[in-house]
């Protein structure tokens, strides 16, 4: 598998030039300023010639990565370079000057300010430099190399190294569905140091029993009994009238003045 492609992103500020690049077909960028090393590299000026007729432009180094990817069927994609540049190109030479004032402080001064999208516009100022803070004290490569020979060791050794089990204990407030028979269900041991620095949780959470109602109070919410049965008046039956019977073919009895006899209440 071969190397991936160089790639750079190009940005034109004016709609005319973009046009004009679209139908040319002859187009040629030139250095204005000799090269400089990757490691200094901060932005060179170029010159983009379209049918002869050349306009400003700026070579800088994005603050973020792009990857470009191709694809033969839209199912799968296949990466092809990684995008680290931006080629600016300008309407005017007075533009140039106003956007090369636009500079980074600290480890981000080899980066142009913006990306590539509206919202990563003054990434550098709104997010990296905030994130890097430590930038300035930047570390030896003695210092790197013993951190990473530690990361190596450790696994390494990672199957090698003694188990540690931690145990911790807390109180938390008690709440009633946590015992919710009234004994207790859990199991506390009496030498935990839980129970030495609180000693109240062996105590049980059941409620008191509710005191008995005076005698007194009773009689009073009692209903009056009847003299005759012993209970409460809407509690007794209706009596029954029982009347002797008459003898086949005898008169009633005339006894009492011809008046029924009295009946008698079972």
């Amino acid at each position: 598998m071969g190397s991936p492609q160089t790639q750079i992103a190009l940005r034109v500020r004016s709609d005319v030039i973009a046009r004009r690049l679209r139908e040319s077909a002859s187009v040629e960028v030139v250095p204005e300023e000799p090269a400089v090393e990757a490691q200094c590299f901060v932005s060179q000026r170029l010159g983009l010639k379209i049918e002869g007729e050349s306009h400003p432009a700026r070579l800088v180094n994005l603050p973020t990565l792009a990857e470009t990817h191709k694809t033969f069927d839209r199912s799968t994609f296949y990466k092809c370079g990684d995008v680290s540049q931006l080629l600016i190109v300008y309407e005017s030479e007075e533009e140039r000057l106003k956007d090369e004032q636009r500079k980074n402080e600290g480890a981000w001064k080899m980066y142009y300010p913006d990306g590539l999208t509206p919202p990563m516009k003054e990434v550098v100022a709104t997010r990296f430099s905030k994130a890097r803070t430590a930038a300035k004290d930047d570390y030896t490569k003695a210092e790197v190399a013993l951190v990473e020979q530690q990361m190596v060791d450790i696994v390494a050794n990672q199957g090698n190294l003694p188990t540690e089990e931690l145990l911790a204990e807390d109180i938390v407030p008690f709440e009633d569905w946590m015992i919710p028979s009234g004994d207790q269900t859990a199991t506390i041991f009496d030498d935990s140091p839980l129970v030495a620095k609180n000693p109240w949780i062996l105590a049980t959470q059941s409620e008191p029993a509710p005191a008995p109602a005076p005698a007194a109070a009773k009689r009073a919410r009692s209903p009056p009994l009847s003299a005759g049965t012993g209970r409460p008046p809407e509690e007794q039956q209706p009596p029954v009238v029982v009347a002797p019977p008459a003898a086949a073919g005898e008169p009633p009895s005339t006894a009492n003045g011809g008046r029924p006899p009295e009946p008698t209440i079972s």
